[in-house]
């Protein structure tokens, strides 16, 4: 804890001197974001999300630089066992013309009861393109996994390690278009994590407001198949995909995306399910905003069901 706490120490003075190094500089706003997110599933895994974030934006020139603070507090409980994690992250960014640049150093900390608590330094190092028919995002970094993969082995463990993530969006004409990601972890344990998802859309209304609807399929492997948390060796998916966001009145508009999936995991029989995010916002881009989300998803295989419910209530304030 010596470490964690004087880590947390040294990094609140470095955001104070680069915050003030930009306002004196002429920095143009802050944003500042706060969320609060609770999660359930039928696998006796919830836990209670307090999410801060922090952002400055100033132009020098051509360059676009930003500075932010992350800060997260997560307490929960797996198997009648409590547990918490607190995550800390510093980003810089430096954009110019269609290219961005991200370093974003952190650590993470995890408390589990009667077991020593365990602190690791997670973050990453993020490129991003945006062309006219063509984005490209990479990153590579190396993070906390213990509450992704829920399971108590995940969390007694703190499953770490590093990881790297591509994706592609390309625009095939104005109202088609594919998107790609793809994303490796090499777990502490020795798993490599796979996984992979391949969508193409078709723009009913492509500018705002707009409606997505097309096809998307997914494959998901582990190198060391079923461990203590879910992995399976090989994993298929595929199902029509839908994307939608308009205006209610005024100020308010909503957001609805929609997965449903028919799914092969090769060591059992094929089975259904669907992924369901959906929100509600009231306030202007660039301006004080609120936000209500429910996420759902559900997954039915040999006659179980699992299921996984989210709420989510967010804010952003600029100043």
């Amino acid at each position: 804890m010596t470490l964690f706490r004087t880590y947390c120490r040294f990094l609140s003075v470095v955001i104070l001197f680069i915050s003030l190094f930009r306002y004196a500089n002429g920095s143009e706003s802050v944003i500042a974001s706060g969320s609060i997110t609770s999660i359930q599933t039928t696998s006796k895994f919830r836990f209670l999300t307090f999410l801060g974030s922090y952002k400055t934006n100033s132009a020098l020139e051509d360059d676009i630089w930003n500075l932010g603070l992350k800060s997260s507090l997560t307490n929960g409980q797996v198997s009648q066992s409590n547990f918490s994690f607190q995550h800390f992250q510093l980003t810089e960014q430096m954009k110019k013309g269609p290219f961005e640049f991200i370093v974003a150093p952190g650590i993470a900390n995890r408390n589990m009861e009667n077991i020593k608590s365990s602190q690791i330094f997670e973050g990453f190092l993020g490129f991003n393109s945006a062309f006219e028919t063509t984005g490209l995002q990479i990153e590579v970094g190396s993070k906390s996994y213990g509450e992704d993969l829920q399971s108590i082995s995940s969390i007694q463990e703190n499953l770490r390690g590093p990881y790297y993530r591509l994706a592609i969006q390309k625009k095939i004409t104005e109202a088609v278009k594919l998107n790609l990601i793809s994303k490796t972890l090499y777990l502490s344990d020795g798993n490599q994590r796979t996984d992979n998802d391949l969508s193409l859309m078709y723009g009913i209304a492509t500018s705002w407001p707009w409606i997505w609807v097309g096809l998307g399929t997914g494959y998901l492997t582990n190198s060391k198949a079923n461990q203590p948390y879910w992995s399976p060796r090989q994993f298929y998916s595929y199902g029509p995909r839908l994307d939608i966001a308009a205006p209610i009145y005024r100020t308010f508009s909503f957001a609805v995306g929609l997965n449903l999936n028919k799914f092969q995991d090769i060591d059992f029989r094929q089975g259904q399910g669907f992924y369901s995010n959906s929100k509600i916002v009231y306030g202007e881009v660039g301006k004080l905003r609120y936000e209500v989300g429910l996420e759902a998803i559900q997954s039915e295989q040999n006659g179980n069901v699992w299921r996984s419910q989210a709420v989510a209530l967010g804010m952003q304030c600029p100043f």
